[in-house]
C-alpha cells in the first residue's frame, strides 16, 4: 500500500491534486473535504487509484527530536531548555518546562539534524499550549531560511 498523497490547502477551499503515474495535476474545489480527516479516493483520467489526504495547513510540517532553546525576545537570555517535536516553514512545536501563555513572544534556537548541523533562530509568537506542549508561529514572514527549507524538502530517487 503507497502512502497517501498530502494535499495543502493553506486555509483555502482548492487543493491540487498529482496524479503518481502518469503526473496529471488538477486544481479542485475541496470545501466539502475540507474538514474530514480521512483518506479520500480519487481515480484519475488515466485510470490510477489513489488516496488523498487534504491538509489545511500551509506547510510541510517534519516531525524531529532536537535540543533547542527558549530565549527572552529581548534579553536573548536563555529561559529554557526545549525539545522541539515539529517543524514547519512557518512555525514550530515544542515541549517546555514554563507555563506560557497564548500571544507572548519568544526567541527560539536550535540546530537541524542534517549534514550541517544548521543553527535556526527565529522569533516566534505562541499560538497554543496544551499542558506541556507548545506551538508557536514564526514571526518574521518575510526572513526567508535557506537551511530550514532544504531541510523540510522531501526528496526522493524514485516515487
Amino acid at each position: 500500500m503507497r502512502t497517501p498523497e498530502v494535499v495543502f490547502t493553506g486555509g483555502t477551499d482548492t487543493g491540487t491534486i498529482t496524479c503518481r503515474q502518469c503526473g496529471k495535476t488538477k486544481t479542485l474545489d475541496i470545501s466539502q473535504f475540507k474538514n474530514i480527516r480521512k483518506l479520500v479516493k480519487v481515480k484519475c483520467t488515466c485510470g490510477a487509484l489513489f488516496d488523498i489526504l487534504f491538509e489545511s495547513r500551509r506547510y510541510h510540517r517534519k516531525k524531529v527530536q532536537l535540543k533547542g532553546e527558549l530565549l527572552n525576545a529581548r534579553s536573548h537570555e536563555i529561559i529554557d531548555q526545549v525539545i522541539i517535536t515539529d517543524v514547519s516553514m512557518g512555525g514550530i512545536s515544542f515541549i517546555t518546562n514554563l507555563h506560557m501563555s497564548v500571544g507572548e513572544i519568544y526567541k527560539i534556537s536550535f540546530s537541524l539534524d542534517d549534514q550541517y548541523e544548521s543553527d535556526v533562530k527565529e522569533d516566534i509568537r505562541i499560538k497554543y499550549v496544551k499542558n506541556r506542549d507548545v506551538g508557536a508561529e514564526f514571526i518574521e514572514e518575510e526572513k526567508y531560511n535557506y537551511d530550514l527549507d532544504f531541510y523540510l524538502t522531501p526528496f526522493s530517487i524514485a516515487d
